[in-house]
């Protein structure tokens, strides 16, 4: 089931907050929640959007 607008933002808010406090990168973070592959995509191009410096792997 696809992510409401308002549930959307409530996610990439919280991955953004959780990255920004040096939790651990950002696609460990996105993968920590039970969402679908669709909504994690989406979610990492609104992160993009808004924070396009952010790292999301480890290299």
């Amino acid at each position: 089931m696809a992510l409401e607008p308002f549930e959307m933002r409530i996610m990439v808010n919280a991955c953004i907050t959780r990255y920004e406090i040096d939790e651990v990168p950002m696609n460990t973070i996105i993968n920590s929640y039970n969402i679908t592959k669709d909504d994690a995509n989406l979610i990492r191009s609104e992160i993009l959007e808004r924070k396009g410096e952010i790292i999301f792997d480890v290299e």
